[in-house]
């Protein structure tokens, strides 16, 4: 009976883990192609999973569907896999009409791949390359990292950047994308004076931080900590040959929206 009372303990205990971890998973609505679900992510609840629906519309283009899905549907879809061919299913609109054919619907639970992304980029037998780097790209004002939730690809001349601002009473937070060169002259500033940013009035609010940074989500790493380790290598200037190491994301507490 101790044995079997120890099991079942562990077997909790898995449960907890599994269910109490972050799921974070691509997210996107009729895209066009799996590479504009990588784009944007979302978190999942306790008792959902990552899911991908590949689905061809009524004017037969081929679109994904990618969020979180509650993990009671995920076990009645895989139920209904036959083999290795996922459920296939149709949807349809108010006048009952076909909209969308579900060529195959399917879920997962593994944690983020820091090169792949989320796992449901690689459902339905998509084996999608390693992605280039992306950034955090909102416009407007943040309360931190986490209500920031669009990614994007900057173009190449163009690095990752973040801010911090003070504006209407408040600490806010700026992410999104800016040119390589303006960085680069904004860090020969930087080891002239040798001083956090400016606190220096603009056109909106009072800056206190602006950073640049390379590497996947490298802007969700607190401005000042970026601000410190900022040098025109880590932004790719000078050394061609040898390209800078990715800063590592580390999300930064956030205050309150």
């Amino acid at each position: 009976m101790g044995h079997l009372a120890i099991a079942v303990l562990f077997v909790i205990l898995g449960f907890t883990y599994v269910y109490g971890a972050t799921k974070e998973c691509a997210s996107c609505e009729e895209a066009p192609s799996i590479e504009e679900c990588r784009l944007k992510t979302t978190i999942c609840g306790d008792n959902e999973e990552c899911f991908l629906e590949k689905v061809t519309t009524d004017q037969l283009n081929i679109a994904y569907n990618a969020g979180c899905r509650s993990h009671t549907i995920c076990i009645v879809m895989n139920s209904l896999k036959v083999g290795k061919r996922s459920v296939v299913e149709e949807d349809f609109n108010e006048r009952g009409k076909r909209k969308t054919l579900v060529n195959c619907a399917e879920c997962c639970e593994t944690a983020k791949d820091d090169k792949l992304g989320p796992c449901n980029v690689r459902l339905c037998g998509l084996q999608p390359n390693a992605s280039k780097p992306v950034c955090l790209v909102c416009s407007g004002y943040h309360s931190g990292p986490n209500f920031c939730t669009t990614k994007d690809t900057c173009q190449d001349t163009q690095v990752c950047h973040t801010g911090v601002v003070y504006i209407n009473g408040g600490i806010r937070f700026t992410y999104g994308c800016e040119d390589r060169h303006r960085c680069e002259a904004f860090i020969n500033h930087k080891n002239k004076t040798d001083s956090v940013s400016s606190g220096k009035r603009q056109d909106v609010g009072v800056h206190l931080c602006d950073a640049c940074c390379t590497g996947n989500e490298c802007n969700k790493e607190d401005c000042f900590a970026l601000y410190k380790k900022m040098s025109l290598a880590s932004i790719g200037v000078g050394n061609t040959n040898n390209p800078p190491a990715s800063v590592q994301p580390s999300v930064a507490p956030s205050t309150g929206p």
